[in-house]
């Protein structure tokens, strides 16, 4: 399962410069931070509910 989450990974990146990519991926924690500080926003976790396509090359219900 990791190597096809690297793989759905890399695809999702596909044509962002690899620095471009690893610093979104360094700064997630801030903007997710910054986000829930300075906007209405508010996230959960859903029981039994995805927000995504599970079916989908990544997805995991689990």
């Amino acid at each position: 399962m990791l190597a096809e989450n690297r793989r759905v990974q890399r695809a999702a990146f596909a044509g962002a410069a690899r620095r471009t990519s690893a610093g979104f991926l360094a700064h997630l924690n801030d903007t997710i931070a910054m986000l829930l500080r300075t906007t209405p926003m508010k996230l959960f976790w859903a029981r039994d509910y995805s927000d995504y396509h599970p079916e989908q090359p990544g997805g995991s219900a689990a």
